[in-house]
């Protein structure tokens, strides 16, 4: 599997998402709305970051979960792992798995 390129990214004129080493890396358009392809560019710049916080809460989720660290209720617990499949799941599309 291939890894992506590390961040930071950031956005440049409101379209263009470039790594630290100022290569482009994407370019985010939508050409009939200039504030989507800014959203667009945004969203994809903050995409490292937020792998890396989906990463960290469902390690320490993990890790309370198999301490019995949480004072939650049944229906607490079953939100609980609801959204931590969800992020692992998004972990996992982030990356190609």
């Amino acid at each position: 599997m291939t890894k992506h390129t590390p961040g930071p990214w950031r956005v440049l004129h409101t379209r263009a998402v470039f790594p630290v080493d100022n290569e482009t890396l994407a370019i985010a358009t939508a050409e009939q709305h200039r504030r989507e392809a800014a959203a667009n560019a945004r969203l994809i710049a903050a995409a490292p970051d937020l792998l890396e916080s989906l990463e960290q809460l469902s390690g320490a989720f993990q890790a309370m979960a198999c301490t019995g660290n949480i004072n939650a209720s049944t229906e607490e617990w079953t939100a609980l792992n609801k959204w931590c499949d969800k992020a692992d799941a998004a972990i996992d599309k982030a990356k190609g798995e």
